[in-house]
């Protein structure tokens, strides 16, 4: 089975294992795609089954990397990261960055990644909360506008959650199950918590992360160099040189307000992130 994914010059194809397609469709993704009946060969993506589990090949050089997963919940992950990666390789002029990114009535509250400090986590509890979900792992940020972009692709959490999550949170997840495993579960988010492919907003503020065990939670106005150094360490876009890269994460920082969070408990957090979004 070949599809065509929207931004995506080549195809992906699926042997032995279609019935993965559900899970490229909503309630897990609203990437446009639709059945490939051009020329079959380069797919930009192959992916098989395997005696262990299941194998995705990224391109169609005899130097393509192949990588096994075990389950669909890592494959479908797996197979989503590599589709980033096309698209971004399909469209240079994009400035992508490892990130969250939510709003509620303003504009995009940007939460770059930063080792196990919460952010998808927190991106679903503020699902919960009213806001609509951007990303929680991939944002794309225009060159002119400097409007990011939605992937629409559902958020993934990390098990097992932290102890200190409600059960008023439990049943939110509960209610939008879709795919995972005893690592990670996909959270099936419903219209209007999740912004569909293609859909922009302009940046507002810029959040950094710090999460600790015990304290009051606490948000504080940093400056920009602070976020910029953050950013660069966030930053995978391979298609720009140096300087034009340093030039657009200057300007994204300079963009919204910038602020750090520490915090313990996401709904805390939550709580005071209404203040600024």
């Amino acid at each position: 089975m070949l599809l065509r994914f929207e931004g995506v010059p080549s195809p992906v194809s699926f042997s032995g294992c279609e019935h993965l397609l559900p899970f490229l469709k909503p309630p897990v993704a609203s990437w446009p795609n639709e059945a490939w009946t051009g020329d079959p060969t380069g797919p930009a993506l192959a992916v098989t089954r395997s005696p262990t589990g299941y194998r995705i090949v990224a391109g169609n050089a005899d130097s393509a990397e192949s990588c096994e997963y075990a389950d669909d919940y890592e494959v479908i992950a797996s197979f989503f990261a590599e589709l980033y990666m096309a698209f971004i390789a399909a469209n240079p002029d994009l400035l992508c960055i490892h990130a969250a990114a939510m709003r509620w009535e303003g504009g995009l509250l940007v939460v770059p990644a930063s080792g196990k400090a919460g952010k998808s986590t927190l991106t679903v509890h503020a699902a919960a909360a009213g806001a609509t979900v951007f990303t929680d792992d991939v944002l794309a940020v225009r060159e002119h506008e400097g409007n990011a972009l939605s992937f629409g692709v559902a958020p993934r959490l990390r098990l097992p959650l932290p102890a200190n999550v409600t059960e008023g949170f439990h049943a939110f997840l509960r209610d939008r199950e879709i795919l995972g495993n005893g690592c990670g579960q996909y959270v099936a988010l419903r219209p209007g918590e999740i912004a569909r492919f293609g859909e922009a907003a302009p940046i507002a503020a810029i959040l950094l992360l710090d999460r600790v065990e015990a304290g009051p939670p606490a948000l504080e106005a940093i400056g920009k160099s602070e976020v910029l150094r953050d950013l660069l360490g966030r930053n995978f876009t391979h298609s720009l040189d140096a300087e034009t890269k340093l030039s657009r994460l200057l300007q994204l920082a300079k963009t919204g307000a910038c602020y750090r969070l520490r915090y313990v408990d996401c709904e805390s957090a939550i709580r005071l992130l209404r203040e600024i979004a």
